[in-house]
């Protein structure tokens, strides 16, 4: 049970996320979320107000990461081959937690 686990909670994750893609976010960009089932609503509740964009599909994904700089992802790191050849090489991975028996990185690219 996460709330009794600080170790599986998405609390501490969810205030790096908020506080790496702060300044992105203050200039009207947005977060995408990919491959993380109901972990969104998670990151949400425990960051106060971060909404993810949503998607599931890979293209949405490296569209959003090579649209400009400070171009935030959160992925599912077993999904992340699914993205281009040419966006995986320049894939920073800025934070990243183990939850819901996953890992899960917040990127950007280069």
């Amino acid at each position: 049970y996460p709330a009794l686990n600080p170790r599986n909670s998405a609390r501490a994750f969810s205030l790096e996320i908020k506080q790496a893609t702060a300044r992105a976010r203050a200039g009207g960009g947005r977060v995408v979320a990919f491959g993380l089932g109901n972990l969104p609503e998670a990151i949400a509740f425990y960051s106060d107000g971060l909404y993810t964009l949503e998607t599931s599909s890979a293209a949405e994904v490296a569209a959003h990461l090579s649209n400009g700089p400070e171009r935030y992802a959160i992925v599912d790191a077993a999904r992340l081959g699914e993205l281009p050849d040419d966006l995986r090489h320049r894939i920073v991975e800025v934070r990243s937690a183990d939850l819901n028996r996953r890992r899960v990185v917040l990127v950007t690219a280069r």
